[in-house]
């Protein structure tokens, strides 16, 4: 029996070739996109499954309220922060801080500025697993001065030596190689080189680090709970800990949570992250895609086989008389869509391996289909397809098993077919809904992207180079700056304490006599005299800092548009204000006044809008510049950057120049964004074009139906464009009713996702009418070619037989 049904099934795709190939090959591309994406998936959701103590281990983030906004999360806390946690809640097994760093390295002749290089607690390897290769996970950071370092830092500095008891240079601390392990994994929400005992280097933390009243954030803080413990019995307590060992009024502006470690990569938007995450948002909406495109693709085939129902109903009729049962029909046509899918399959599996590379540089991403030793994703494949083939061939089993005998020998299937038009055409409907709605949300997410592009930031990134100072020229900033401004191709020079790409600021407290203010947190940059200039800035009242009046350093503020709002002053400039300052040992207090208000400007991500921000002009005695930005002629790039490099061996011979480009730092704040909309764009386009498939198969279809109406309509005189239009009509009506229902759906959607942006394009009218239009047009340029074909043809071979 199942060879018989096997025998028919194959019968039937090679005497309907083109609706064979348009079922198979809509499947195979649907599955095939269905694939990737669930690979996509299945890695984000993997990130730090790999851990041992994962449901054990929390992070500890906090949100604050400085500066009078609302409050903001950030995923960093104070150093001291852990200590306090473990005497008021003794149920806390233990804890781990971690700071991560960028220094030089040295050992013998070999010196390389590394990334990932972590100071941490002893106690990291006893909540972290990490394989190790060579040392013992308890006792590798037991005492100041250790490191543990991966097997590619091993092999870069060591190469064939054996690396425990070897001597590393890091940034002047001179440290013994205790443990080595293998490459951390990239699901993971951290990777580090190095892992260095924190007590190296603690003894030059300042007091900002160590005490959680200064509200100073530096490390990452972790929480090892017992097993089956509930994390919210410590996170119901947080506020009185807060209150009672950071300040009785510290609630009102700090708040603290603890965010579980295998929620951190899609769960946490804080800020200070170790490295980007993903998004559970993403996971949603790619999920949907996935689902979408796999649904277009059952439509496809529940149409087109439905669609020739009447031609198998004469097929169920015989059977029924020579004995067969409606079950043994449904077995009969649930197997065709199987043996359809299972072909399809192989192809979406030999399709993917082909898109698996375009994919992964789209993605970031190392995903494979490999199915050499994994037979699971072998097991998944083949339940995919059987299940795809089941829920696609479901209903055209059951709807032409339903035929009735008598009816269909009589060729009496009038009414079934007029309930089966209907049910093309609502999923037809169907269809062009999801395609209206994937237009309108890539013609958004493109607008938005190119409005975070092209928006005025208030500063001009364009030919301005972005450079981490060292300790050594950080003291030497000034003659280094006086150097590089001798070369003519260089416009400026300036420097501050943060990276500006980075948003971070250090929050000081601030009197302002005339409103009576006393003590409010606002955000502060400690900068260069020139640093307006540089960054060609706009000064709106007042004057910028200026090296004609040293005395800006010590009673001398600059503040921004926000700020002015924010402190009520209408006209601050002139306007006494006092602030703590940091003076390189400990705090102390400025009394100055307001010189200046500056135009307010982006350095930070558009995610968040602008913050009042106060610029205080420092000397590198005082507090060390930690960054320095050059601007430089566009013409002359290649050369000028080769004279900077050459300027900074005469004062740095250790530290080789690292350098970026300010807009690209800038660019790469929206970089998951920018991902996103590629791949969301790619499968858009994926599953607008199974509906064509599956649109040219029903218009193929209809015209081969009406081919003799044709023929007589040609006969009596009717135009190619008449026959045209006639056939193109009703899915012109279908595309219009879709484009009422989508666009209320769409406006919804993407109303939601434009919530994630402070800062975000109107959606308009405009947007939705060009969707339905796109939509429109590829309806008729999927229909025309079988209407013209159709409309064309010889009226004489339709109607000879007549």
């Amino acid at each position: 029996m199942f060879t018989n049904y096997f025998t028919i099934a194959f019968r039937n795709l090679l005497r309907h070739k083109v609706f064979s190939l348009i079922n198979i090959l809509g499947l195979a591309i649907g599955m095939a996109a269905c694939l990737l994406i669930v690979l996509f998936i299945t890695d984000e959701l993997s990130f730090d499954q790999q851990q041992a103590n994962k449901n054990r281990i929390y992070r500890v983030e906090g949100k604050s309220a400085r500066g009078g906004q609302t409050l903001e999360p950030f995923a960093q806390s104070n150093f001291g922060l852990a200590p306090l946690l473990k005497t008021a809640f003794p149920q806390i097994e233990k804890y781990v801080r971690m700071e991560i760093r960028r220094d030089l390295v040295k050992y013998q002749d070999k010196q390389h500025i590394e990334e990932g290089i972590a100071f941490a607690d002893s106690t990291f390897f006893d909540i972290f697993s990490f394989p190790f290769v060579k040392g013992n996970p308890h006792q590798v950071l037991n005492g100041p001065n250790t490191a543990v370092i991966t097997e590619a830092i091993a092999q870069k500095y060591f190469g064939t030596q054996n690396p425990l008891g070897q001597l590393l240079d890091i940034n002047g601390n001179t440290v013994k190689v205790t443990g080595v392990i293998e490459e951390m994994p990239r699901n993971s929400h951290f990777q580090v080189n190095f892992v260095v005992s924190v007590q190296t280097i603690e003894a030059g933390y300042p007091d900002w680090m160590r005490h959680p009243s200064s509200g100073g954030t530096s490390h990452y803080t972790y929480l090892l709970l017992p097993e089956n413990y509930n994390s919210h019995q410590i996170e119901a307590q947080l506020e009185a800990f807060t209150a009672k060992y950071i300040g009785e009024e510290a609630p009102k502006y700090m708040q603290f949570k603890l965010q579980p470690l295998t929620k951190i990569h899609l769960y946490s938007q804080s800020g200070d992250q170790i490295q980007a995450n993903g998004s559970i948002t993403y996971i949603y909406v790619f999920a949907a895609v996935a689902l979408i495109i796999l649904s277009i693709a059952c439509i496809n085939y529940m149409n087109l086989t439905t669609a020739r129902s009447i031609e198998r109903a004469k097929e169920v009729g015989l059977r029924k008389v020579v004995g067969a049962n409606k079950s043994q029909l449904i077995v009969q046509f649930l197997g065709e869509s199987v043996f359809i899918t299972t072909c399809a399959m192989v192809i979406a599996y030999l399709l993917a391996i082909v898109a698996m590379p375009w994919f992964n540089d789209l993605s970031n991403k190392q995903l494979s289909v490999d199915l050499t030793g994994n037979i699971w994703l072998l097991i998944g494949l083949l339940s995919f397809s059987w299940i795809v083939g089941l829920l696609a061939g479901s209903y055209p089993a059951f709807f032409l098993s339903a035929f009735k005998m008598t009816s269909v020998l009589k060729g009496n299937v009038t009414k079934t077919g007029s309930s089966s038009l209907l049910l093309r055409k609502s999923l037809v409907v169907v269809q062009f809904c999801i395609s209206i709605t994937l237009i309108v949300s890539t013609l958004l997410i493109y607008k938005q992207m190119q409005f975070i592009r092209t928006k005025n930031l208030g500063i001009h990134a364009e030919q301005v180079i972005t450079v981490p100072l060292s300790a050594n020229v950080s003291g030497k900033f000034e003659a280094l700056k006086t150097e590089l401004l001798k070369n003519s191709n260089v416009l400026g020079v300036t420097g501050a304490i943060n990276e500006l790409t980075s948003g971070n600021t250090h929050w000081r407290q601030y009197d302002v006599k005339k409103n009576a203010i006393e003590g409010v947190s606002i955000a502060t940059m400690d900068v260069d005299a020139d640093f307006f200039k540089t960054m060609q800035a706009q000064i709106i009242a007042g004057r910028g800092f200026s090296k004609d009046f040293p005395s800006d350093v010590k009673d001398a503020w600059v503040v921004n548009e926000t700020a002015a709002k924010f402190l009520n002053l209408e006209n601050p400039v002139n306007e006494p204000m006092a602030g703590s300052i940091f003076n390189g040992k400990d705090w102390s207090k400025k009394e100055g006044r307001i010189i200046g208000v500056v135009k307010d400007f982006h350095f930070s991500s558009l995610h968040s809008e602008i913050k009042p921000v106060v610029f205080n002009v420092t000397s590198p005695i005082s507090y060390p510049l930690q960054f320095m930005w050059v601007r430089i002629q566009g013409n002359q790039m290649p050369a000028t950057i080769d004279f900077i490099e050459r300027t900074w061996k005469q004062f740095e011979a250790e530290f080789p120049l690292s350098y970026s480009f300010m807009d690209e730092d800038i660019a790469s704040l929206y970089r998951s964004e920018e991902r996103f909309l590629q791949v969301f764009i790619a499968f858009a386009v994926l599953a607008i074009f199974i509906a064509c498939l599956g649109i040219f198969g029903l218009a193929s279809y209809t015209a081969t139906q009406r081919t003799r109406e044709i023929g007589i309509r040609k006969v009596l005189g009717a135009s190619v464009s008449s026959i045209v239009l006639l056939l193109s009509k009703d899915f012109t009506r279908l595309v219009l009713i879709s484009f009422v229902i989508a666009t209320p759906v769409g406006w919804y959607i993407m109303k939601q996702w434009l919530q994630n942006f402070a800062y975000q394009v109107d959606m308009g009218i405009t947007v939705f009418v060009i969707s339905g239009l796109c939509a429109l047009i590829i309806a008729w340029l999927t229909v025309s070619f079988q209407s013209i074909k159709a409309a064309l043809s010889n009226p004489v071979k339709s109607l000879r037989n007549e």
